[in-house]
């Protein structure tokens, strides 16, 4: 069975550049992460190859770049508080938002983050390499992999 999505950015091919999945959990670390992402490839969550996966929480956001399947124990790459990202407006909303809520504003940030200026980007989001890979991205909710 093959499982969705919450967020899928897709390459100006049709390939699959970023996977993020949403959760509403707050206060975790990386152990928390790892062992979810290890879950999800034990239950084949990642049915085509990604190069990108994006566990997005309320208070942090962990990255893993070369999403290599035989390493499911991996530590994430990156680990992005939301506040290097978002202003206090977004920040407020990401407080109060449900799953769809957090859901809609990831969409929106990875959306734009191409059309912004690189210098108010987190350095994480710059060396991982995915400002570049979004810059011709087609990003689609609840995307079966």
């Amino acid at each position: 069975m093959r499982y969705i999505a919450d967020l899928v950015a897709f390459d100006y091919h049709g390939a699959p550049i970023l996977a993020v999945e949403v959760k509403g959990k707050k206060g975790t670390n990386s152990d928390w992460a790892i062992a979810m992402r290890q879950n999800m490839i034990l239950h084949e969550y990642f049915g085509r190859p990604v190069s990108y996966f994006l566990l997005g929480l309320p208070d942090v956001f962990y990255l893993w770049t070369k999403n290599d399947q035989a390493s499911p124990t991996k530590s994430p790459d990156y680990i992005v508080n939301p506040r290097e990202i978002f202003d206090d407006y977004y920040l407020n909303l990401i407080k109060q938002a449900d799953h769809n809520g957090l859901e809609m504003i990831l969409y929106e940030w990875l959306t734009r983050l191409p059309y912004k200026d690189i210098q108010t980007l987190p350095l994480s989001i710059i060396e991982s390499g995915l400002y570049e890979k979004l810059k011709n991205a087609d990003i689609k909710y609840e995307v079966a992999l």
